[in-house]
């Protein structure tokens, strides 16, 4: 859905505040948004079956009151149904729009409120006090979202809060005013937490919330995932957790903490070979002792990965207070501390067949700037630009060996980067003859001459979120069932426009990945 004319038969068009809006329905509507004044609109007056979708771009909200003292800079509390939830989405998923407030320590980027039924789809969120907060809402897909740069927690399912999904998403770089509330995801709420100004309890019953295919990290300072007492039924699965930046305030020792009861946590990577001192335990399964209340109970981890590298120290599960963690095939990369407390083997649980996730970084990643004859495989930036006699180009590297056998649903180059003006990224294939620390522009391997993966840039401030699909290029690099063991590319720009891509070695620690998607 764009602003240009409709492929329907039948339209109308409306100009108001940056909205074009299309009949789809008795009461269903389509609105194409490209201001903050029209997202905000829309949010207050969605009917079931609307699709919003907003405009690449960055858009500030306006701070709006919500619930009990609370406010967001964004909001809703309308609701779709089972048949026709509401959907607000990127118009263009390859360019997605950044909702945000205008500091990290005021009011909620997104707050939801007796909202239910609704698919968000392919947005940032950052720059808020908290991030993406359900409160009172029910049976919600957040897909493809990414959140940071805030305060507290990511995202919370909170107050009565069930049945909700995220999925393929993205939150970094949390709790950055208080890091002992800085969850990634934070499911249901602690023992005697309050209404903001009121001494009643908030209703602490999220149950079967559903976590899968995400990547929490790095600079999460609490848990990847905290799962408090009074839930039930949470599923965190095939998600990438990255334990660096965990500040070890406010008892936030784990990747996952789980207090609820009926959880199931399976097929995870845990990548916590750089991670501080701080982190005690892969997933911790803790107590909470209150009249009426039994916590903890019936909890599974199953298929999970570990890969602590040196840090021998750390338990993958750790079981306190008398409490049973039901375990089977998890594993970690080197011999080390395995489970503390009491632990039940059970029947293996069968791998999913397909929607398996796997992220791989570099291997190798290097700059290389034409007539210079330096090597700039250290830099924290991989500049490009097409331009004859100055060209800058990157080549990447990724490792494929461990996919051996394994069929490809889909694989996308994830890249966070700054273009200084509007182009077109293109990926293309590479030899793998190169060395990170040696090559140059002379020494460059083979580069393609057609395009394996594009995406559209526009010109941003800071750095963002760009997916490439290269998915052809990587199933065609496998020779029978066998991939190989390494897989390089080329990135450049398309209309000799400076745009920088943070490496392996940038201090955010979010250099370029590989995303592949088992069918």
């Amino acid at each position: 859905m764009t602003n240009g004319a409709p492929s329907f038969s039948l339209w109308l068009t409306v100009a108001i505040l940056g909205i074009t809006s299309i009949s789809i329905g008795a009461s269903a509507a389509e609105y194409a948004c490209g201001t903050s004044a029209c997202i905000i609109q829309q949010l207050n007056s969605a009917q079931p079956g609307d699709r919003i979708s907003i405009l690449p771009g960055t858009y500030v909200g306006v701070k709006t009151a919500t619930n009990y003292n609370r406010a967001g800079w964004f909001s809703t509390s309308r609701s779709g149904t089972a048949a026709a939830p509401i959907t607000l989405q990127a118009a263009d998923p390859t360019n997605p729009p950044v909702l945000c407030g205008n500091s990290n320590s005021d009011a909620y980027v997104f707050h939801m409120v007796g909202a239910n039924y609704w698919k968000v789809l392919n947005i940032v969120f950052r720059t808020g006090a908290k991030g993406v907060i359900l409160d009172q809402s029910n049976n919600n897909v957040l897909q493809g979202i990414e959140v940071y740069d805030v305060g507290d927690e990511g995202v919370h399912f909170r107050d009565a809060s069930s049945y909700n999904v995220i999925a393929d998403s993205r939150v970094h770089d949390t709790g950055v005013g208080s890091p002992g509330f800085g969850e990634g995801i934070y499911i249901g709420s602690a023992e005697g937490t309050v209404y903001p100004g009121t001494v009643q309890q908030i209703n602490q019953a999220c149950h079967f919330n559903r976590v899968t295919r995400c990547e929490l990290g790095p600079n999460v300072r609490a848990e990847a995932v905290d799962i408090k007492e009074r839930t039930r039924g949470t599923l965190v699965e095939n998600c990438i957790l990255r334990t660096q930046g965990l500040s070890g305030v406010n008892s936030a020792d784990s990747s996952i903490n789980v207090k609820g009861n009926d959880v199931l946590v399976r097929d995870n990577q845990i990548f916590g070979e750089n991670s501080p001192p701080e982190l005690l335990y892969v997933f911790k399964l803790y107590p909470v002792f209150a009249a009426g209340l039994a916590s903890g109970q019936n909890a599974t981890f199953a298929n999970n990965n570990a890969v602590l590298g040196a840090r021998t120290d750390v338990y993958v599960l750790y079981v306190q207070n008398g409490l049973v963690g039901k375990v089977t095939n998890n594993v970690r990369d080197l011999p080390g501390k395995m489970y503390s407390g009491v632990t039940q083997d059970i029947t293996p649980l069968a791998k999913p067949p397909a929607g398996v996730i796997a992220l791989y970084d570099t291997t190798a990643d290097a700059g290389v700037r034409e007539g210079d004859t330096r090597n700039y495989g250290l830099d924290p930036l991989l500049t490009i630009k097409n331009s004859a006699g100055s060209a800058r180009l990157a080549l990447v590297q990724f490792p494929l060996s461990q996919l051996t056998g394994v069929n490809i649903a889909s694989a996308t180059l994830r890249l966070q980067l700054k273009a200084t003006a509007a182009t077109t990224l293109n990926v293309f294939s590479a030899g793998t003859d190169w060395e990170q620390n040696k090559v140059t522009w002379a020494t460059k391997p083979t580069v393609g001459t057609a395009a394996v993966g594009s995406a559209p840039l526009t010109a941003t401030s800071s750095f963002v979120t760009v997916n490439v699909d290269v998915t052809a290029y990587v199933k065609q690099a496998a020779t029978g069932a066998q991939l190989p063991a390494t897989l390089s590319m080329a990135i450049q720009e398309s209309k000799g426009k400076y745009t920088d891509i943070y490496s392996a070695e940038n201090a955010a620690k979010m250099g370029p990945r590989l995303v592949i998607v088992t069918a």
